[in-house]
C-alpha cells in the first residue's frame, strides 16, 4: 500500500508545469503548504532551466529501498529512488543519474493513506535521520520557509542565472602554485568515477555513514587517473578522506592548481562546494564533461551522482564552489 502510494507520487513529478497543479497532487498530498510548496519548486525548475537554455526529457523515478515505521499516527518511510534523466543540451550517450534517499511521512485520513510531508537527505540533513523519533524532526518542518525561499529564487532568477555563468560568487584560493609535470590521465579518472559512482567499489572502505564517503571516492579516482600515494596521501589518511586537506594537499605538492576563475573547466578536474549553512567546504565531485551552454556534468559519493548537471545544485544548493586542474 504505501509502495502503491509513493510510486504515484513519482510519476507525477516528471509532470511538465502545466499539467503540475493542486488538483493533481491532492489526490496523493494531504498537506497543503507541501503541495504549494512542490509548484512553486517545480516553477522555479522550469524557469531556470529555461535561463540556462536546456530542459530535462525522459525522466523517472524508480524505488530501489523501501522501510517502513509506525510511529503515533504518522508511518516514516525511509526511501531510496533512482533518479534518471536526460539533457537536451548533451550528447544522448551521457545519462544522469542520482540516487536521492528520501524521508516520506504518511498520515492516514480515513481509510486512506496521503503524504503529509517529505524531505531529502541532500537537500535537509538536518531533519534526516532514519533512527530519530517523528516527533523530534516533525515539529521543526516549516512549509512555509521553503516555500518564500523558492518564490525568493524566482524573483532573482535572472541574476541567479549570471551568477552560474560568471565567477562572482565563485572562491578562489590565495594559495598559487607552480605546474609540476604528472602522468595524471583525467580519461582514466572519469572512466572510474562512471564506473564506481553508482556502485562502489567493494576494494575500498566506504564512509557513507561515517561523515561522508565524497572525497575518499575522488581520492580513489585520481589515483587510479594517475596520482600516486605517498606517505601522507593514501588509504585512509586525513587528506585522502577529507575536503579540504585534499585540496591543500594538490597544492602544496604541485599535482594541481585552483582554476575557479578560469573557464572552461577541464574534464578530470575536482570541483568542491561550499555550503554558507555549515560554513565549510563540505563536498567533493569530479568533473566528466564540459556543455555548450557553460554548464558541466560530474560524478561523486554520498549523495550519489553520475553525470549530474553542476547546474541543477550550484549555486541553488551550494553558495560557492572551488575548481582544481589536476596534472
Amino acid at each position: 500500500m504505501i509502495r502503491l502510494l509513493l510510486s504515484k507520487f513519482l510519476k507525477i513529478l516528471p509532470n511538465p508545469l502545466y499539467n503540475y497543479n493542486s488538483k493533481l497532487l491532492s489526490k496523493l498530498i494531504s498537506n497543503d503548504s507541501l503541495i504549494n510548496e512542490l509548484i512553486i519548486k517545480k516553477r522555479f525548475q522550469t524557469l531556470w532551466r529555461e535561463s540556462l537554455g536546456y530542459n530535462i526529457t525522459k525522466e523517472t523515478y524508480k524505488i530501489i529501498k523501501l522501510k517502513t515505521k509506525k510511529e503515533k499516527e504518522f508511518i516514516k518511510a525511509s526511501v531510496t529512488i533512482i533518479h534518471k534523466f536526460s539533457l537536451t543540451n548533451c550528447p544522448k550517450s551521457f545519462v544522469s543519474k542520482e540516487l536521492i534517499n528520501y524521508i516520506f511521512i504518511i498520515k492516514k485520513d480515513k481509510s486512506k493513506k496521503f503524504i503529509h510531508e517529505l524531505y531529502t537527505e541532500e537537500t535537509l540533513p538536518a531533519l534526516y535521520n532514519e533512527s530519530s523519533p517523528l516527533d523530534n524532526n516533525f515539529s521543526s518542518l516549516n512549509n512555509k520557509s521553503r516555500i518564500d525561499y523558492w518564490r525568493e529564487k524566482i524573483d532573482l532568477i535572472d541574476e541567479i542565472s549570471l551568477l552560474f555563468t560568471k565567477p562572482s560568487r565563485i572562491y578562489r584560493s590565495n594559495y598559487i602554485d607552480t605546474k609540476y609535470s604528472s602522468p595524471y590521465n583525467p580519461l582514466k579518472s572519469i572512466a572510474y568515477a562512471q564506473r564506481h559512482a553508482l556502485n562502489y567499489n567493494k576494494d575500498f572502505k566506504s564512509f557513507d555513514k561515517e561523515g561522508g564517503d565524497c572525497t575518499n571516492f575522488i581520492s580513489q579516482c585520481i589515483n587510479h587517473g594517475g596520482i600516486s600515494v605517498s606517505n601522507t596521501w593514501k588509504p585512509y589518511t586525513h587528506p585522502w578522506l577529507r575536503v579540504n586537506e585534499l585540496y591543500y594537499y594538490l597544492l602544496r605538492r604541485g599535482l594541481g592548481q585552483d582554476i575557479t576563475n578560469i573557464k572552461p573547466y577541464p574534464i578530470g578536474s575536482i570541483i568542491q562546494f561550499y555550503s554558507n549553512k555549515k560554513g565549510f567546504f563540505s563536498h567533493s565531485g569530479i568533473i566528466t564533461k564540459e556543455l555548450a551552454n557553460g554548464d558541466y556534468l560530474y560524478c561523486c559519493h554520498s549523495y550519489d551522482k553520475i553525470n549530474f548537471p553542476l547546474s541543477e545544485i550550484f549555486p541553488l544548493m551550494y553558495d560557492k564552489i572551488r575548481v582544481v586542474e589536476i596534472y
